[in-house]
């Protein structure tokens, strides 16, 4: 009976000790600003993990990427944008072309 609870209580120890895994590089999708968040939230659910750009508070029209940021962004999922705000658009420029990039304006004619 000792030998059990031994056998058991170390057998909890061990699972107890699993770390969760990580989460693969290139599994995160990025919006550029907030209200995307949502509509990309209805898309995947909560399949991948989302992450805005520009953080509450900040102005889309200053806002200036992290280095941190940028290499982040060349190895996502995705980036979703709304193709036009000026940021995004020098964001799509200094992308290395290896994030597939959806943008929201496609195919919408805008209002003058």
């Amino acid at each position: 009976m000792k030998r059990y609870l031994i056998y058991i209580t170390t057998l909890l120890l061990l699972v107890g000790c699993v770390q969760p895994k990580p989460q693969a590089e290139g599994e995160q999708i990025y919006v550029s600003i907030a209200p995307l968040r949502a509509l990309v939230e209805g898309i995947v659910e909560q399949d991948f993990p989302i992450e805005v750009l520009v953080p509450a508070g900040a102005s889309p029209e200053s806002f200036e990427l992290s280095p941190k940021q940028l290499i982040a962004l060349n190895g996502a999922q995705w980036l979703f944008s709304t193709g036009l705000i000026e940021f995004e658009t020098t964001l799509l420029a200094r992308l290395e072309g290896r994030t597939p990039i959806v943008a929201l304006n496609h195919g919408i004619e805008l209002i003058a």
